[in-house]
């Protein structure tokens, strides 16, 4: 969390809206640490973007539920 702290992310923000390939966001529904209403704000400001959540998961989906994981690949 510490190395985190330092990021400055306003130059990405700013680049977002140029991102050109697709994008799945993938995000767990009880995620606390960023909350899926973050992830439907960036979702509206990239046209190729999906999101998908994931019922009952949080923040480390990916560990929590691999296999709940997969179908979003499909999507790629």
């Amino acid at each position: 969390l510490k190395m985190m702290s330092h990021w400055r992310l306003e130059r990405l923000a700013a680049d977002l809206s140029g991102l050109a390939s697709d994008l799945v966001l993938l995000v767990g529904a009880q995620d606390s640490i960023v909350p899926p209403a973050t992830a439907e704000l960036l979702r509206l400001r990239l046209r190729r973007a999906r999101l998908t959540l994931v019922p009952g998961r949080g923040h480390l989906l990916h560990e929590e539920d691999a296999a709940a994981c997969l179908p979003a690949f499909a999507l790629i």
